[in-house]
This record gives structure tokens, C-alpha cells and sequence, in this order.
């Protein structure tokens, strides 16, 4: 099983983005991919994606969290049963 990092955004707009999944790196484990989001020494890369994805402008971050494929599985059901853009 895949972890990801997933990074929920603090939006008030409906059409703001409401959260971004880093699909590159990829976990082992849940702990793996916690480490890394707290290991000084990549929080700039994944800061940089960030800026290069929403730019200077980025919407505040609310929670990072690690999501394995079946929550991003549940994740895109929802999008699609709901019509929404997760």
C-alpha cells in the first residue's frame, strides 16, 4: 500500500482549492511519510511544489496529514458521486 502526503488548505471560497496530494514521493508506511513531513531538511521541496503548483498566493495550509489509496480511493468517490473537485 501507497502512502501520500496530503495537505488541506484553510479556504472561504468555494472555487479556491480546497487541498493538494503529492503523488511524488510515495510512502511504504505511515511512518515513512511522517517523517518526512516533519524532516527539516525536505519540508523546503515540498514547499516549492507547492509555490510552483498556486504560486506565491497559496491558500494558508490547515493540516497536513499521510492518506494511504484506499482513503484516496474514498476520497475520489466522494468527488465524483458529490460533483465536486477534490
Amino acid at each position: 500500500m501507497k502512502w501520500y502526503i496530503f495537505v488541506l488548505f484553510l479556504v472561504n471560497e468555494p472555487q479556491a482549492p480546497n487541498g493538494y496530494m503529492f503523488t511524488d514521493p510515495t510512502f511504504v508506511t505511515q511512518e515513512q511519510c511522517a517523517q518526512a513531513v516533519l524532516d527539516k531538511n525536505q519540508i523546503p521541496k515540498f514547499m516549492q511544489k507547492l509555490i510552483v503548483e498556486f504560486g506565491m498566493n497559496m491558500p494558508r495550509i490547515k493540516t497536513i496529514s499521510c492518506i494511504n489509496d484506499d482513503t484516496v480511493k474514498l476520497i475520489d468517490a466522494y468527488s465524483l458521486k458529490e460533483g465536486h473537485d477534490v
